[in-house]
Formats: C-alpha cells, structure tokens, sequence
C-alpha cells in the first residue's frame, strides 16, 4: 500500500501530497519492522506527526467534518496518539531526541 513503486505512481499523476505522505508513512514502518538504531525510529515517528501536524489548523478543532485534510479524523487522532505513545515508551535516549525536537522546534518558531 505504502511501496515506492505507489509512491511513484502517486508522482506520475501530479499528487505530491499523497506520495511524501506515503514515503513518510512507508519509513515509519520500516523503522517498526527493521532493526534500526532507536533514534532514527524516533526521527521517522516524529517526522510523520510534524507532517500530520503542519496540514491542520488547530484553531478548527473539531473540523466541520469526519475528515482532516483528507484523512478520516478517526485516523489522524490514531496517528498522532500512536506516535506519542510510542515515544512515550521508547528507550531513553528515544525521549532525549524528542525533547531536542521539541526545544529546538520552540526556539525556532518561538
């Protein structure tokens, strides 16, 4: 569903949200499936709810129907509630990267 070659399809027919979103989403889950150094599945997780997080305006919650920016909102609040737990849980060094994201994230956009 999330392999490249979808993501090239995706590109072919001039739908560049869709095929970062599947390129985003496609890491996270080799970053679960594959062993990979605990930060960079941190980096991946965060990278996916930074996306997530930049399509929507937060001043509009609740949007006015079952979908955020085309994703049913049942899934996008899964999502996002996924990837913090999964921090939330991850080893330690897990939450250190977070928190640098985080900080330097509030110090660049104040």
């Amino acid at each position: 569903m999330f392999a490249e070659d979808v993501q090239e399809e995706l590109l072919r027919g001039g739908h560049d949200i869709e095929a970062h979103f599947c390129k985003i989403l496609r890491q996270c889950h080799e970053a679960e499936d594959q062993p990979v150094i605990p930060g960079e599945r941190c980096v991946r997780s965060l990278k996916l709810k930074a996306w997530l997080m930049n399509r929507y305006d937060l001043a509009a919650f609740h949007p006015p129907s079952q979908y955020v920016n085309g994703i049913p909102r049942v899934t996008f609040v899964g999502l996002v509630c996924s990837i913090d737990a999964h921090i939330q849980t991850g080893k330690r060094k897990c939450l250190q990267l977070a928190v640098s994201f985080y900080t330097s994230g509030r110090e660049l956009y104040g």
